[in-house]
């Protein structure tokens, strides 16, 4: 039964468990148990296949089906995490739970509902199930669980805007006159793959067609700039309008961006008028916003000077900041300490459009004046299915005799230190959040960022250098929570308080203390997180006040650990000191 007071928990566990004992003992049930993570499991029971049948036939009758489908809907959502804040809390947990409820609630939805008043009960499991599906990274199995919940909640409205009806109609007369155009081979059909589960049916134009057309075209009164219109209507809607886009879903954006940049790069290439100067100019914003999200500025200047240009040419230009050159030395320096660093790593932290490309520039140069003298080698390292970034490595030999050098030259050793923190902070994210929008993408800069994260660290360090290093062993130890390995990331973790030191004072030691205690949890080592989160607290409730966010935040990570430790009192009047906080703060 669900249940909230912790007698009634075990009254009702205890009811339960001597159920089972009763049915396990007429072999009508078997027991087991499912594996969460590595220390935590969960007893199942599996009801013979015999009774199964026996039960479905006696649950067909009429009354019984509603009530027993009802105590099954709530029985499995209490397995799923209903937010995103139980999966970045406990990742692997709260997947695993999901996993054991997914097919219970499968062989629910392809049953026949408990009719209309059992609409709104069901949505919020169809709801969290599709969750589910969205943390571990499998939007598609989540589709049916979605539309399902748009079902229960009732979908008889009226959409605003296009109706359903409409683009069906306009989906059909379009593949109607593909039809009838493939039959008379002036196009063949194909298939474009945005990401593993998802493709578009796309079209190709007989290329004698393309030339009689362009001909029609150009030699047409009106007819170009119209044919124009349509071209740039349509790669416009191809394209994602705004970052958020990007962030949320990233691998089928890019892919789908991708497919729209050569139709793009061809009609910026042909002639335009002034008269759809402005017309056009969303496109090359969106074609240039693409190639910034790809890891592809260079690419993206012209079309971003094209949306200048179609925008009207009367905005002053900024002067371009004078380049400052960087010597082949510097980047071997930089990138001395191991293999596959990331190309734009070795670029200066800039800001600015046009100093952040005079750094690639310069950087490129440098490493192409490396690689011919066979100092470097260049190479790639996917991030995804859709998208890689340069990376360069440096010969064994230049290795060693950059080490000597800097081992050394007097300061040297630590200019160089600055500049790799520097470039392997820049990265890593710098927040949760960052995970939770693009997963893939965040982990896979992080695995690029850490074996040189671990080459600075077994290196000798003076103590001068801590504070500033404290960012960069913080954001590995979230990457190894992130990716599921907390105890990749407790080193990692320490380093980080070491280098905050040990002033009572600082707010970077607070974030330390609650990073490596957030370690600590993920590893169940409840006793020491808890120490180091009544630490971080004490420390943010001086520092930044009763009423912070990042108090807030301490307050509800050691509720749920108090949680865990099965101290329910204490939990709630930090969770209630949490919710106040928020509620007061967030609204």
């Amino acid at each position: 039964d669900d249940v909230t007071s912790a007698d009634a928990v075990d009254a009702a566990v205890a009811a339960m468990e001597a159920a089972v004992t009763e049915l396990a003992a007429c072999s009508l049930v078997t027991r087991g148990v499912a594996r969460l993570d590595s220390t935590v499991g969960v007893r199942t029971v599996s009801v013979h296949r015999l009774v199964q049948g026996v039960v479905r036939e006696e649950v067909a009758r009429e009354g019984v089906a509603t009530e027993t489908r009802a105590a099954c809907v709530a029985g499995l959502a209490r397995l799923v995490a209903g937010n995103d804040e139980t999966y970045d809390m406990e990742y692997q947990r709260s997947a695993a739970m999901g996993e054991l409820a997914r097919p219970h609630a499968q062989a629910l939805l392809r049953s026949h509902g408990g009719g209309e008043d059992a609409r709104g009960r069901e949505g919020e499991l169809w709801q969290h199930i599709a969750f589910h599906c969205i943390e571990t990274h499998r939007p598609a199995a989540g589709e049916a669980f979605a539309r399902a919940a748009v079902h229960a909640a009732g979908a008889g409205e009226a959409s605003e805007g296009t109706s359903a009806d409409a683009v069906d109609a306009a989906v059909a007369a379009l593949e109607a006159a593909v039809t009838e155009l493939a039959s008379c081979s002036l196009v063949t059909h194909g298939v474009a793959a945005l990401d593993g589960t998802i493709a578009v049916r796309t079209v190709s134009l007989h290329r004698l067609v393309q030339d009689v057309v362009r001909e029609d075209v150009a030699a047409g009164d009106g007819l170009a700039a119209e044919t124009r219109a349509q071209c740039v209507a349509g790669i416009t809607r191809l394209l994602p309008g705004s970052v958020d886009a990007y962030d949320t879903d990233y691998q089928r954006s890019a892919a789908t961006g991708e497919l729209a940049r050569p139709h793009a790069q061809a009609l910026m290439r042909s002639e335009v008028g002034d008269d759809v100067r402005v017309s056009e100019r969303v496109l090359w914003q969106r074609i240039a916003l693409h190639c910034i999200k790809t890891h592809r500025p260079a690419a993206g200047e012209a079309f971003a000077r094209a949306a200048v240009h179609r925008g009207g040419d009367d905005v002053a230009h900024a002067p371009r900041q004078p380049e400052r050159r960087r010597t082949a030395s510097d980047a071997a320096a930089v990138a001395a300490g191991a293999d596959n660093v990331p190309q734009f790593a070795l670029s200066d932290d800039v800001t600015s459009v046009d100093a952040v490309d005079a750094a690639v520039a310069a950087t490129e140069a440098v490493v192409a004046e490396l690689a011919s003298c066979s100092l470097v080698t260049c190479g790639v390292a996917a991030l995804d299915g859709t998208v890689g970034v340069r990376t360069v490595s440096v010969h064994r030999l230049v290795q060693d005799v950059v080490r000597e050098e800097l081992a050394a030259g007097d300061g040297l050793a630590a200019e160089t230190r600055a500049q790799c923190v520097a470039g392997i902070t820049r990265l890593l994210p710098g927040s949760v959040e960052a995970y939770n929008t693009d997963y893939q993408r965040s982990a896979a800069f992080g695995e690029l960022a850490r074996p040189h994260a671990q080459a600075l660290m077994r290196s000798e360090v003076g103590d001068d250098v801590r504070v500033s290093e404290r960012v960069l062993w913080q954001r590995i130890a979230l990457h190894c929570i992130r990716t599921h390995r907390p105890a990749a990331g407790e080193a990692f973790a320490r380093a980080a308080v070491h280098a905050a030191g040990e002033d009572e004072g600082s707010e970077g030691l607070a974030d330390a203390l609650h990073t490596c205690a957030l370690v600590l949890y993920e590893q169940r080592r409840f006793d020491e997180a808890e120490a180091m989160y009544r630490r971080a607290l004490a420390m943010r409730e001086e520092l930044l006040g009763p009423s912070h966010v990042d108090t807030a935040m301490s307050l509800s990570n050691l509720s749920n650990l108090l949680c865990e430790q099965r101290k329910f009192d204490e939990a709630e009047v930090m969770y209630r000191r949490a919710l106040a906080m928020r509620e007061e703060l967030l609204g």
